[in-house]
């Protein structure tokens, strides 16, 4: 408790520092200062206190970060003016941010360095930024988009916020704008159209002033990414979609963003894919180089597939002929589907030694189909966890539809 607030409230109030009252206030005031109590704590603090023990209905008023506070009495009336207290200042305002999905682990993204780099420095390099990530299935688009919702050097230049989406084929856009606006702070009337709500979100977003990033991942139709895109001088864009091909509509990003605003996202080299096997499996750094490039130029250069390839690595790469058994497994796979195996038996006879194995070693010319690796990873699931994916199928695909209640709750059903 400050002594000068002690003397300074005795003496205003004509009594003794030792009074209770006097006291109650220079603790108030001391705990104002401290940060501890906000004003109108301190205000329902001397309503009890009035209430309870029949005395002097007093409050604070003018409290500021350095200011004066006046204490005032029950009839609006000034006791004490001019008491400077230096309250702490607020904690920094958290920038808005929405992220459907969760912050991937340090160090796990291979391959990508000089990517990211490049799409951070366009993000950043001027006041508005529309950009575009177009890729195959698989590649990795999301994960990057990810990477970059969450990545610190934007989180700091985005100082307005950062809000991402994924829509997908059948989007619930009313659903995702809403989203935003609750992480900005703000409600959107439910009779509102879309349109309207975008109009008030981008408003919203102008007023705070600051420069914002918007990711909307996994778009299908022009229509979808143009209902969510609006000019404000705060806010940046960046898309990603599936390249033109693997889409019955494309996107037309030339149309919504300009020229040299599409940044193709292509698999990963050989090396770049056998050090994402090593990672997943848990090989050192320097061990089996050979068979995971091997397997890698076999799989190619998609992510999905590398990591679905690495998990069942992780679980026989201590047996002596885990190699072997991985190439035996895909092909068991790809007969049950009636796939070609050709690649498989090349990848097979290139590992062999000798001067007879190497005049057999040819190129892997086409790399082995998707769905093999799928049929391995379902194959090797257990019973209860194949019947919880047949119950989750039930649910629509799109991760913004059902939460982890929702999912856990069909485990238990399954259960």
């Amino acid at each position: 408790m400050h002594l000068e607030w002690l003397i300074t409230l005795a003496d205003k109030l004509q009594r003794p520092t030792t009074d209770p009252l006097v006291q109650q206030l220079a603790a108030l005031l001391a705990q104002m200062q401290a940060g501890t109590l906000s004003t109108e704590q301190a205000n329902q603090k001397l309503r009890d206190q009035a209430s309870t023990h029949n005395g002097p209905l007093l409050s604070f008023a003018g409290a500021q970060i350095e200011g004066n506070v006046t204490l005032r009495d029950f009839a609006g009336r000034d006791i004490i003016t001019n008491i400077v207290v230096q309250l702490p200042p607020p904690p920094p305002r958290a920038a808005p941010f929405f992220a459907p999905y969760p912050q991937p682990a340090p160090g796990t993204l291979v391959g990508r360095s000089e990517l990211l780099t490049d799409i951070r420095g366009r993000l950043c390099r001027a006041e508005t930024v529309r950009l575009a990530l177009q890729g195959m299935p698989g590649v990795g688009k999301t994960r990057l988009a990810t990477e970059l919702a969450y990545d610190a050097q934007l989180r700091t230049h985005f100082s307005g916020g950062v809000f991402m989406t994924s829509l997908g084929q059948r989007p619930d856009l009313e659903d995702r704008l809403n989203r935003w606006a609750r992480a900005l702070g703000i409600d959107l009337h439910p009779r509102l159209n879309l349109s309207e709500r975008v109009e008030l979100f981008a408003a919203a977003l102008t007023r705070v002033g600051q420069p914002c990033l918007l990711i909307i991942d996994d778009v299908w139709t022009t229509e979808d990414a143009s209902a969510l895109l609006f000019g404000s001088p705060v806010a940046s864009f960046l898309f990603t979609s599936r390249q033109r091909d693997q889409l019955t509509k494309p996107v037309d990003y030339d149309q919504l963003l300009g020229a040299d605003n599409l940044i193709i996202v292509s698999p990963l080299d050989t090396s770049d894919a056998a050090t994402l096997l090593q990672q997943q499996a848990g090989f050192g750094a320097a061990t089996h180089r050979a068979e995971l490039e091997a397997l890698a130029t076999l799989v190619g250069g998609l992510p999905l597939l590398l990591n679905a390839t690495g998990g069942r690595l992780a679980e026989v790469h201590q047996q002596e002929q885990w190699f072997a058994q991985v190439l035996e497994e895909l092909q068991q796979a790809s007969v049950r589907l009636n796939l070609p195996v050709r690649a498989i038996e090349q990848t097979r006879a290139n590992m062999r030694s000798g001067w007879f194995a190497a005049m057999r070693r040819k190129p892997i010319e086409k790399t082995l189909n998707a769905s093999a690796m799928i049929e391995l990873s379902i194959t090797r699931l257990p019973h209860n966890a194949k019947e919880l994916f047949i119950r989750l199928a039930a649910l629509p695909s799109d991760p913004l539809s059902f939460g982890l209640d929702a999912a856990c709750e069909v485990w238990e059903q399954a259960n």
